[in-house]
C-alpha cells in the first residue's frame, strides 16, 4: 500500500525543511538519521560515565584510628591501599600479623612505625670526610643496586647516613661491610 501523503517537517538532526512521506519520519535522510543515532549513542555513553562519577567514594571510617588492632580490610583503608597490596608489604616483613583463628589481626602501632624511617644524625664536628664516604647515586653504580633496594637495606640495618646539601652520604666501609655481608 503506497501513500501519497507529503507532509512539510524539519529534520530533527540538521534542523532543514524537507518533505516526508510519513507522519513518523524524523530525520531529512539516511545520513542524518545515522548521525543522530550516533550522537545519541555518544551522549548515553556520557550520560553513564557522568553517573559513575558522581558516586561518592565511601567515607573514611574515623573510628578506625582509635583501634589498637585492625583487620586487613580496615588497616588497607588506613594505608589507603588495596589488599593485595598490604598481603605484599606483610609479605616482605616491613608490617607483622597475628592469626586469631582464621582472621588476621595487624596492630595498630605496627602500621604507625611502618612510615618512620629513623634519621641517624652525625655531630657536625664528627662528619667524615667526604672521600672516605659514597653518595646514594654512586652506590648505585658501583654496586648495581636499585634505589628502593638500597633504601631498604639502608632502613633495615639501621647504616648511618648524613646529608649535606643536596646529596646524602654513607662511609664506605659501612656500606662495603653490609654489602659484602650480603653477598657472601
Amino acid at each position: 500500500m503506497s501513500s501519497n501523503i507529503q507532509i512539510e517537517k524539519v529534520c530533527e538532526y540538521c534542523r532543514k525543511i524537507f518533505i516526508a512521506k510519513t507522519t513518523k519520519t524524523r530525520y531529512c535522510g539516511l545520513k542524518c538519521n545515522s548521525r543522530a543515532y550516533k550522537a545519541n549513542l555518544k551522549e548515553a555513553k556520557l550520560q553513564a560515565n557522568s553517573l559513575m562519577m558522581k558516586k561518592e567514594a565511601p567515607e573514611f571510617d574515623v573510628s578506625i584510628t582509635q583501634k589498637d588492632y585492625l583487620s586487613i580490610d580496615e588497616a588497607a583503608a588506613l594505608l589507603g591501599v588495596s589488599r593485595r597490596t598490604l598481603y605484599r608489604i606483610i609479605d616482605r616483613g616491613e608490617i607483622s600479623i597475628k592469626k586469631l583463628g582464621r582472621r588476621t589481626i595487624v596492630k595498630r602501632a605496627e602500621i604507625d612505625t611502618f612510615f618512620e624511617f629513623p634519621d641517624i644524625i652525625i655531630p657536625d664536628n664528627k662528619l667524615p670526610d667526604l672521600n672516605d664516604c659514597y653518595t646514594v647515586n654512586e652506590m648505585q653504580e658501583r654496586f648495581g643496586i636499585s634505589n628502593g633496594a638500597l633504601y631498604n637495606l639502608i632502613r633495615r640495618e639501621s647504616v648511618p647516613r648524613f646529608t649535606k646539601g643536596k646529596h646524602t652520604y654513607i662511609r664506605k666501609t659501612d656500606i662495603e661491610r653490609l654489602l659484602m655481608k650480603k653477598i657472601v
